[in-house]
């Protein structure tokens, strides 16, 4: 009805409470006198970054980061002009728009779907039920390197719980419930093999303005193996430690899971347009400086340029000569994630204040620390920003603990000869496993209120998922800290 009342979402208590907290280290820290070398613009600045972790933590992404980009402007830092300039029209924030589009049309239009039911229903996995699990951790990590839509988990759940039904599982099964928490885990992992979309490409590009470039080559030879061994060590708990029954697995007909109909017409085209997109994206960040086209691919079109040249031809090009190939406005307005993209920007142009040499902040931080790593080796570095950041993100916003992270960290790569390229993909990895505590990222959430887990499978099962990655990632760490 045209004069429906739309309803908004129900908030308790705590959550204004927290936001009044918030709201007051923003504003109040900037109150205090400065201890220097910290300066007073510097304390007014820090407050705006300590409350705007706070706020991502313990209430949202986007009206904080609006806040906090306007926050510069009030305390007198910069203009509005140039904090909005420096935020929602950083380069960052353009790439995930675009990239949101090329990938967002394949999950709207169903392309995503089509190919996970193409990978999980190839006649070799028949009989071998192990394989068959490990496809739908595997193929679910590839499509999540392009897709970070949580719309795949839900996807992947349905078409699994499917095969539970066929198979007559009882609710509470150990293979059925500790596989739900395996696919939530394999599009974490899936997601942080290759930075190139959403708040991980900000953290890659924070990382390459604060403290050194990283090469995405380097980034997936460590963690591609990294994300592939974790789901093989999940599916080993499951096999050896719970001893799942996969025994009706065992003659279950994959190819029932097969899509009747192929793709349209307009769904191929999608796939091969995007497909040369990636790969452009990709050659972007892998061609050597001593090929020819590499300063007209790598800098002056480069990633977003690639991006928004797939997102304005799939907006022009027609699926079938009269109708176009996607609806701009509805692929935008279904998969652009604006939290995301605010998120991005204001944790750009807040950091890029944090590490103005005027506020003295990474001058503070560099004394304030410097006894912890003062004749510590790279080593010592390396394992202490693994495990603080393994913990931290667990407890706490996985997006507001890599914001912070980075201008902690920055000041101790050189003065202690550190591996920044090692430590750099560690961070941005490591950051993404937020598996434990609920608001510690959304795929956790969304684990915490699957109806068929309880508590305590979701909590065991998640520090399981924790711990498998640790002990895939130690030794990629050992090799790229030797390596790179």
């Amino acid at each position: 009805m045209a004069n429906e009342v739309k309803k908004g979402i129900v908030r308790s208590k705590a959550y204004y409470v927290n936001a009044i907290v918030g709201v007051v280290l923003m504003f109040g820290i900037g109150f205090i006198p400065p201890v220097e070398p910290i300066t007073e613009m510097g304390m007014k600045v820090l407050g705006i970054f300590i409350g705007m972790i706070y706020l991502f933590s313990a209430c949202d992404v986007h009206w904080p980061a609006l806040l906090s980009i306007c926050a510069l402007s009030i305390v007198g830092y910069c203009s509005l002009g140039q904090a909005a300039a420096g935020s929602l029209g950083h380069a960052v924030v353009f790439q995930s728009a675009t990239a949101y589009i090329v990938a967002g049309a394949l999950n709207y239009y169903g392309v995503t779907e089509h190919i996970a039911r193409w990978m999980l229903s190839r006649k070799a996995l028949k009989g071998h039920p192990y394989l068959f699990v490990y496809i739908i951790y595997a193929s679910l990590m590839f499509i999540c390197i392009f897709t970070s839509s949580l719309a795949m988990i839900i996807l992947y759940w349905a078409i699994f719980d499917g095969i539970l039904k066929v198979l007559h599982y009882e609710k509470g099964d150990k293979f059925a419930n500790s596989t739900i928490v395996g696919i939530a885990l394999a599009f974490v992992t899936g997601g942080a093999i290759a930075p190139i979309r959403g708040w991980q490409m900000s953290l890659f590009n924070l990382w390459g303005e604060t403290v050194a470039p990283l090469s995405l080559m380097k980034f997936m030879a460590v963690t591609l193996p990294g994300a592939l061994a974790s789901m093989g060590l999940y599916l080993l708990y499951q096999v050896k430690v719970l001893k799942v029954n996969t025994k009706p697995l065992h003659d279950f007909d994959v190819t029932s899971l097969a899509n009747e109909t192929g793709m349209d017409k307009r769904q191929r085209k999608l796939l091969w347009s995007a497909a040369v997109v990636f790969f452009f994206v990709f050659l972007s960040a892998l061609l050597p400086k001593s090929f020819p086209l590499y300063d007209l691919i790598a800098n002056k079109i480069s990633a977003a340029g690639f991006f928004a040249l797939g997102a304005a031809y799939i907006s022009m090009a027609s699926a079938d000569g009269r109708e176009s190939l996607i609806k701009f406005s509805e692929v935008a307005g279904n998969c652009i994630q604006w939290p995301v993209l605010l998120m991005i920007g204001s944790t750009m142009v807040v950091a890029s204040a944090m590490t103005n040499e005027a506020t003295g902040i990474i001058a503070f931080i560099s004394q304030t620390l410097g006894g912890v790593f003062h004749g510590r080796g790279p080593w010592f570095v390396l394992i202490v920003a693994m495990l603080v950041t393994s913990i931290l993100t667990n407890a706490a916003s996985n997006i507001a603990i890599g914001t912070a992270m980075v201008p902690i960290l920055a000041p101790f790569i050189e003065s202690t000869g550190s591996n920044a390229m090692a430590i750099g993909i560690m961070l941005i990895w490591l950051v993404n496993m937020g598996l434990i505590l609920p608001g510690a990222s959304a795929p956790v959430g969304l684990i915490h209120g699957n109806e068929n887990l309880t508590s305590r499978e979701a909590y065991t099962y998640s520090c399981v998922g924790m711990l498998v990655i640790l002990l895939a990632t130690i030794p990629l760490a050992v090799i790229a800290n030797i390596c790179f």
